[in-house]
């Protein structure tokens, strides 16, 4: 995740647009916003307007990276403005940009400027309520019918048949760490692997 309002959108979007190019356009951006207030008073960037900010940078960001290589891109909100200018290089792709919270404002900014969504470490229930209410939000925005990833990590799942269900919810992707799931000291590498062996045959075996 990156916490966008702590950066300046268009070289944040400069300089995922290079590695976009880069890397074959092997890459997507997860957006926070960050709750910490020193991080906005150490890079001056101010904490109160931060989800407009965010909005607005997200524009920004998949203005830039839209697909189509170099063109000219202008952009006049509230919070940023610049005239026509062109970045280059710039992916034959779009860069996928995910949406991450919880909350009500980050489903919203999710569910309509986001081609997907993360989630927080977290349990089913709060999985499938968020999801569902992601739903919900892709319809007022008129965006129900396109493509939205749902990038999940469950603390409540380990064996296939919970991921099974995961997919029944829409869940698209998701990050394990089976240390976790089994209480396993994360600090020690052998513990660390046996649960990752634990979750093979547990999960991905029967797969």
């Amino acid at each position: 995740m990156l916490k966008l309002p702590l950066r300046d959108p268009l070289l944040t979007a400069k300089q995922v647009a290079t590695m976009a190019v880069m890397s074959g356009n092997r890459i997507a951006v997860g957006v926070g916003l960050s709750w910490i207030p020193e991080e906005f008073t150490f890079t001056g960037t101010e904490m109160r307007t931060r989800g407009a900010r965010t909005d607005e940078a997200i524009e920004i960001l998949k203005a830039v990276c839209a697909g189509r290589g170099p063109e000219w891109v202008d952009f006049h909100g509230n919070h940023y403005d610049f005239d026509r200018l062109m970045i280059s290089p710039a992916p034959d792709l779009p860069v996928p940009v995910y949406g991450g919270g919880h909350s009500e404002a980050g489903l919203r900014r999710a569910a309509r400027f986001a081609d997907g969504w993360i989630s927080v470490n977290t349990g089913v229930a709060e999985l499938t309520s968020a999801i569902e209410r992601l739903g919900e939000l892709r319809a007022e925005f008129g965006r129900a019918d396109e493509p939205f990833e749902i990038d999940a990590s469950p603390t409540d799942v380990s064996d296939i048949d919970g991921h099974r269900a995961l997919a029944d919810i829409g869940v698209t992707r998701v990050r394990v760490s089976p240390w976790r799931l089994y209480g396993a000291d994360p600090s020690d590498p052998r513990a660390r692997l046996d649960a990752v062996r634990r979750f093979a045959d547990q999960a991905i075996a029967g797969s």
